[in-house]
């Protein structure tokens, strides 16, 4: 998170700029926010919107109204017609905002609110623009797709190559920026967020977990999948030292997380609604869990999928898994 927020580190700031705030009562800090504005996702979607995130305070009104008036009034000054939030920085980081199911643990790479955010955010003149689902499925309890029809053309399965790290995280990136490219919100990943990323998900990644199919030698689904790393820390109260690392590592180690965030998965678009991509989703589902129950993970979480993506729901609802967290981005015009 420190480097999420350094300008040097972060390649958020290739294309964006951010402000922080703290609310304090006194010398006590009750809240805090930030305000952001990502020229990328301007002219994706050809409207000056700007974005708050990292918004976090008490169950107190006259809190939030402050951090959301600051904030929508350094957006204003940058010449911002609307803002969405929360974002943290973007889409593509931590997005929206908790409104169901506040009992499940959290996941890696997700937010988790708590339930009087979201009416302090309604008080402000906030409204939903998108809803953002999560859905959970037992691992080794897959449903298998209905197998397709004949396909002449071969297809491929396999898991990531250490030896080419690098290659296949990039691999993925362009299957991702493929098979997105028309949905809400999206803006394609950069060559400098793609090399953060291979960076950034080394020490955790694991080759079983990341699955690619290849049609005629070419790269034409993935999905990649994560330890909750959440889980493995959290009896450690946010602190790592003294002896902290150690429980932590080792629980990674030995296989003692029982969940898992599936957090990239794409089909070109040249594949969709076709007896082809049908064949790709069956036998990248079915190395997915393999690897997942090699893991010994008992959960798989896949997210985030938006409340409008038909074709992947029902491919969601197949396999067996069900709907069961609800995140909301949040959209207010700036008068």
């Amino acid at each position: 998170m420190r480097d999420d927020l350094d300008p040097k580190l972060s390649p958020f700031f290739t294309h964006g700029r951010a402000k922080y705030w703290l609310a304090k009562r006194g010398e006590e800090i009750v809240g805090r926010i930030s305000a952001q504005i990502d020229e990328a996702a301007i002219l994706a979607a050809k409207r000056r919107t700007g974005f708050f995130g990292f918004l976090d305070a008490r169950d107190d009104a006259e809190a939030f109204r402050a951090l959301i008036g600051v904030a929508e009034a350094h957006l204003r000054a940058e010449g911002c017609s609307h803002v969405w939030g929360p974002l943290s920085h973007s889409l593509w980081e931590i997005p929206g905002l908790l409104i169901e199911n506040f009992i499940e643990p959290g996941m890696i790479m997700m937010p988790y609110s708590p339930p009087y955010a979201s009416a302090h955010f309604e008080a402000a003149g906030y409204a939903k623009v998108k809803d953002l689902h999560a859905w959970i499925i037992e691992v080794g309890s897959f449903v298998e797709l209905r197998k397709p029809g004949k396909e002449s053309r071969k297809y491929r399965v396999r898991n990531l190559n250490p030896k080419d790290y690098p290659g296949d995280i990039r691999r993925v990136v362009e299957i991702f920026n493929d098979a997105w490219s028309e949905n809400w919100g999206f803006v394609p990943y950069t060559e400098v967020e793609i090399a953060h990323l291979t960076k950034t998900l080394r020490p955790i990644i694991d080759p079983d977990l990341v699955v690619i199919v290849e049609v005629d030698g070419q790269p034409a689904a993935m999905s990649v999948c994560l330890p909750n790393i959440l889980e493995a820390g959290r009896d450690l109260d946010g602190r790592l030292l003294p002896f902290g690392w150690a429980k932590f590592l080792w629980r990674l180690q030995t296989n003692s997380v029982e969940s898992c965030r599936i957090l990239l998965m794409g089909l070109r678009k040249e594949h969709h609604e076709t007896l082809l991509g049908a064949a790709i989703l069956r036998a990248m589902f079915t190395r997915l869990d393999q690897g997942m129950m090699k893991r010994k993970f008992k959960r798989a979480e896949m997210s985030w999928i938006l409340e409008d993506n038909g074709p992947m729901i029902r491919v969601l609802k197949s396999i067996g898994s069900r709907d069961y967290k609800t995140y909301r981005v949040y959209e207010k015009a700036l008068s």
